[in-house]
């Protein structure tokens, strides 16, 4: 399963996630990728994969202390699974 997940970054922690992250002490294997906004790069836009709800939460939870807000988690799935499911809708 994949899953969108928006977050704020805290600042605050921002130099700790990143020395966890260089020295692989926080696990990103979920991870599939990151992007931020333009105009607000506080805003983080990821792209997690995990076999169930369950499952992302437990891989997500090490993370969650360097966010200041957890903005949004939608499961999401690939434009080609979209695509077979909207003509399967038809």
């Amino acid at each position: 399963m994949l899953f969108f997940v928006k977050v704020r970054i805290d600042i605050d922690q921002m130099d700790e996630m990143g020395r966890r992250l260089s020295d692989g002490s926080l696990d990103r294997s979920a991870l599939r990728s990151t992007h931020c906004h333009r105009f607000d790069p506080e805003v983080g836009l990821n792209i997690w994969e995990a076999d169930s709800p369950t499952e992302f939460w437990q891989q997500f939870a090490p993370h969650r202390a360097y966010y200041r807000d957890l903005l949004e988690v939608t499961p999401v799935v690939t434009s080609r699974e979209a695509m077979q499911l909207l003509l399967e809708s038809r």
